[in-house]
């Protein structure tokens, strides 16, 4: 980080620091803190559940989507919080902004430090909760999950291992324990616990990175007009072109949902979505009962609230004042809400048959199918819901998600002191146009997989 740092500025003679780029804030600097928390704590957990993970990452055959795993998280935090802490998420890649700006901060280096630190911890303790299994004992397997070893080899596979000479016996028992233990995670299943806290911190990436990515948009359009919002600086460069800020909403979006499905879609399913959810109770109720489906719903919801609280507390347009500018639920400028209506429902029914397909046919009937640790499933997901959102952005918002309209209007609600108004009334319209397209995927699911539901002759009872 240094070393690029210091051949950065004597490449681009460009002045650089390392803090918050919106000249217009007041209390900026713990507002910068907090996005960084969270976007190195989600980097650091979609790198230690797609790399060391031995589950989502058996060494006899790893996955091939660990790179575009953590290279989408930058994405999605880049755009989300490239105006209010610069994006960093790496302490490497702060020293060396440091070293390319005039201004020497050393107290703001260090919180950013600290800060990323911390958001290392969380990931490594939100990583255990999630995957109990990682300690659990297989076989004969004299070391449980994931041991120094283990970790050593994610960093580097040729520290450990070359040069030492298996005998014979040995050889064999390591063969057996890579049978015994890709036979245990084959039949395994995860606790409740584990994957509603799977859901619930994969809708809070989901609609903590949509909320922020559209209320900065929108702050930015606000700066350009009218200035910095009481100050007398102008709006910072790079945010001149508002509606090429603003097109990034649902890119930043679809990349927080392709890398966390990516992380949890083992643990999980990876729904992040309650209409999801809702498609796969009724096309999948072996795999997704409808006891657990609401209790899966809630904990969504709860993400999804607690994102919006969240950055609800680092967009405050200054100290000490309640406005926010946040996104609206209703149909845009020309449009009815008969669009939002057929938007809203068709997307969201498009959005839950592509996670359905991709995710929920284990049968043999469909050799083509894909699987949950499967390259193209993630972005599969992922581009789907960029190219719904985009699709109708104009008409609806784009939200595609009842967990993203219910945060939406939990920061509205925030932002005009408690008073509901309509905002409730618009976010059960979202939630009851979404869950119905997640139903009617569930039909076109079971219509379009026949064979998935067509009972063997071979098996007797």
């Amino acid at each position: 980080g240094v070393l690029a740092g210091y051949t950065c500025a004597q490449l681009i003679q460009h002045d650089s620091r390392v803090g918050p780029l919106a000249p217009w804030r007041k209390s900026d600097i713990l507002d910068s803190l907090i996005t960084e928390v969270v976007f190195t704590a989600v980097m650091c957990f979609v790198a230690l559940n797609c790399l060391a993970s031995v589950r989502n990452n058996p060494q006899k055959h790893p996955n091939q989507f660990s790179a575009v795993a953590v290279g989408f998280v930058y994405i999605a935090g880049g755009q989300a919080a490239y105006v209010i802490s610069g994006a960093f998420f790496n302490p490497a890649l702060t020293l060396g902004f440091y070293f390319i700006g005039n201004e020497a901060d050393w107290v703001r280096l260090r919180l950013y430090f600290a800060y990323q630190a911390l958001g290392a911890v969380i990931a490594a303790m939100l990583f255990f909760m999630l995957r109990p299994e990682e300690f659990a004992g297989v076989g004969s397997l004299e070391v449980e999950g994931l041991d120094w070893r283990r970790s050593c080899q994610v960093v580097c596979p040729c520290l450990v291992g070359r040069g030492q000479e298996e005998t014979g016996e040995k050889q064999s028992q390591r063969v057996d324990d890579e049978e015994a233990l890709a036979a245990y995670f084959a039949t395994y299943r995860s606790p409740l616990p584990a994957r509603l806290l799977a859901e619930c911190l994969g809708t809070f990436v989901v609609v903590f990175t949509f909320g922020l990515s559209s209320a900065c948009a929108k702050l930015a359009a606000e700066g350009a007009e009218t200035g910095a919002r009481g100050s007398t600086t102008s709006a910072p460069a790079g945010l001149e072109d508002v509606q090429e800020m603003a097109n990034t909403v649902h890119w930043a979006m679809a990349a927080a949902l392709l890398s966390m499905t990516y992380a949890l879609a083992d643990v999980s399913g990876a729904h992040f979505n309650p209409a999801v959810t809702v498609a796969a109770t009724f096309s999948q109720p072996g795999m997704c009962q409808m006891a657990e489906s609401l209790p899966i719903i809630i904990s969504q919801i709860g993400g999804g609230v607690a994102a919006a609280l969240l950055y609800t507390c680092c967009l405050f347009k200054s100290k000490g004042s309640h406005e926010l500018t946040t996104k609206t639920l209703g149909p845009g400028e020309g449009h009815r809400w008969r669009a939002v209506v057929f938007g809203e429902t068709v997307f969201t029914c498009t959005v839950a048959l592509v996670v359905l397909a991709v995710t929920v046919v284990p049968s043999r009937r469909y050799p083509r199918a894909l699987g949950v640790r499967s390259f193209p499933s993630g972005l599969a997901i992922g581009f789907c819901v960029a190219g719904a959102g985009f699709a109708c952005e104009g008409q609806t918002g784009g939200l595609l998600n009842p967990a993203i309209a219910v945060g939406v209007a939990t920061a509205n609600v925030l932002n005009n002191n408690f008073v509901f108004g309509t905002h409730l009334v618009n976010c059960m319209a979202y939630v009851t146009w979404e869950m119905l397209g997640g139903f009617i995927a569930s039909i076109l699911f079971v219509l379009t997989h026949p064979l998935q539901y067509k009972r063997d002759p071979l098996l007797v009872q």
